[in-house]
């Protein structure tokens, strides 16, 4: 690891490494990556960008999927605070698996399988903060935009025996997506100073099936979805039942957070769930049953969070 700040005495900084790329929620990227990074902080503008690759395949954390394998990552992130409170932000990467494809009749490690190697790019914009008006008082904001474009190479594999798979056939297709998600944290008007959140998230669906061309749009792979809205602690603000990936979804989003005292915060969460195309998939669950593909509508999910930060004695 190498961390060097003020480079050339300039407010540059140079990371190599292992390190960690997050965003604050964590729409676009939160993982650990084997990268170069080269920061920038200013007064008012601060940003970064890098490049890197996954070296080790295998380590104390486990093997490495297939999947996962030979993706080259740009990145890049600049942050413009226009205000005291309130910033804009952009975001892009492009994504390259170059981890190689095999040739058709191929036998494979049925470990070893990898049905999709992708050529991606993200592009999207952020603006975020805090606002305060006669009505309805004080509120946070967010809203998130992105559009993905690229070509994805597609590999099917047929059974051959107990641990190997025979490649059978290849295709490509390209990628064309958008997705965005905004919402808003009002502080009400009463003495416990609960905040009503709402929110509403999309992410576009497969229109173009069968054309060589797939319209849903995808998440980064390095996402996590996973921020708070006006309390302690972080959640899966897309549903701690579902997790979807903001993929040919939209989810429209109410919840009541109150605070307990200084040290605890309850919330409820509510999610309503649709398919902008009806689709035997919903990419991200985590659930062991599919929909049928019959109908846009996918159910709905009700949380409940309750957090406890101890106070710190001096």
């Amino acid at each position: 690891w190498l961390l060097r700040t003020r480079l050339f005495g300039t407010p540059l900084a140079l990371q190599i490494g292992r390190q960690q790329v997050q965003d604050r929620r964590e729409w676009w990227w939160d993982k650990d990556l084997d990268a170069v990074r080269l920061h920038y902080f200013g007064s008012k503008v601060r940003a970064f960008a890098g490049i890197g690759r996954e070296f080790g395949h295998k380590s104390t954390l486990g093997r490495m999927d297939p999947e996962d394998r030979g993706i080259v990552r740009g990145f890049g992130h600049a942050r413009w605070s226009w205000t005291d409170r309130n910033d804009i932000e952009a975001y892009v990467l492009h994504q390259n698996d170059r981890s190689g494809r095999h040739a058709i009749g191929s036998l494979i490690n049925s470990d070893d399988t990898d049905d999709s190697d992708a050529r991606l790019t993200w592009l999207g914009l952020r603006a975020r903060g805090r606002v305060k008006t006669k009505f309805p008082g004080k509120f946070y904001y967010w809203a998130d935009i992105a559009r993905v474009q690229g070509t994805e190479y597609l590999t099917e594999y047929d059974g051959f025996d107990s641990s190997r798979d025979r490649v059978t056939g290849q295709s490509q297709r390209g990628v064309h997506g958008w997705a965005f998600d905004v919402g808003a944290s009002f502080e009400l008007p009463f003495k416990a100073e609960p905040y009503l959140t709402l929110a509403y998230a999309r992410g576009s669906g497969d229109t173009n099936r069968g054309a060589g061309e797939n319209r849903a749009f995808r998440q980064t792979g390095v996402h996590n979805n996973n921020g708070k809205f006006r309390g302690l602690s972080r959640f899966r603000y897309y549903g701690e039942v579902l997790r979807p990936e903001l993929s040919n979804i939209s989810i429209a989003t109410v919840a009541l957070g109150v605070p307990l005292g200084k040290s605890s915060w309850i919330e409820a969460v509510w999610h309503r769930y649709r398919q902008p195309v009806a689709a035997r998939r919903i990419a991200g669950s985590r659930l062991d049953i599919n929909p049928l593909g019959t109908d846009r509508r996918i159910g709905q999910g009700f949380d409940v969070i309750y957090s406890y930060r101890p106070q710190q004695s001096r």
